[in-house]
């Protein structure tokens, strides 16, 4: 299916056997070529700049929470709200994604809560599912380091699903890559006792 829409992007353009000559001709492309063409077409006077400020005094409101959130969490979590507030469908109100999680709600009025502080209702929800799921959490290392957890993990939750880390260092890492951090979830060896130790072999007698 692939071949064929790239057949017919190429018939489009004039000639559909460009598609047997376009990759040498991409690789003919030198450093000096598109430094050319840069200095071509990239000019101030081809270019347009927006410059967006606040209004004279304009501040924004301080979110002790929202600002206890890591840097790219804070820009999901005002994505998330801005969502909420934009939706008008009262079925769709019920059921939205925030950070990555699934949060289900009763009415149309819990989803304006939500809106107006998406990180305190999510840590509770967070709260449920760690104290949920940790009882049959399997991995016994960091899925970052590899080190064996320690008595007290760092617990954080990424798409519903509980991770334990070593440290608290671990958290950006592991919600960049979450379908690796899955992958090593469903991989993990499940925690058993340690065996028992055997007794050595009693030594032999002999009779005289």
């Amino acid at each position: 299916f692939f071949l064929l829409i790239q057949l017919a992007q190429a018939e489009a353009l004039g000639d559909w056997s460009e598609i047997n000559k376009e990759s040498a001709k991409v690789q003919a492309v030198t450093a000096e070529d598109i430094k050319r063409v840069a200095n071509q077409y990239f000019d101030k006077t081809n270019r347009s700049v927006a410059t967006y400020t606040r209004k004279a005094g304009a501040t924004m409101a301080a979110d002790p929470e929202l600002a206890a959130l890591p840097g790219p969490m804070q820009g999901m979590a005002r994505q998330a709200a801005k969502k909420i507030g934009e939706e008008k469908d009262a079925d769709k109100l019920k059921e939205v994604v925030v950070l990555n999680d699934m949060v289900r709600l009763c009415c149309p009025g819990c989803m304006k809560k939500l809106k107006k502080d998406p990180a305190k209702y999510l840590a509770d929800i967070n709260a449920a599912v760690i104290a949920t799921q940790k009882k049959n959490y399997a991995l016994v290392t960091c899925p970052i380091s590899g080190e064996a957890l320690p008595a007290e993990p760092t617990d954080i939750v990424i798409g519903e699903r509980l991770v334990r880390l070593c440290c608290g260092g671990c958290a950006d890492k592991a919600r960049k890559d979450p379908i690796a951090i899955f992958a090593k979830l469903d991989a993990g060896t499940t925690k058993s006792a340690p065996a028992a130790p055997t007794k050595p072999a009693a030594p032999a007698t002999t009779t005289k």
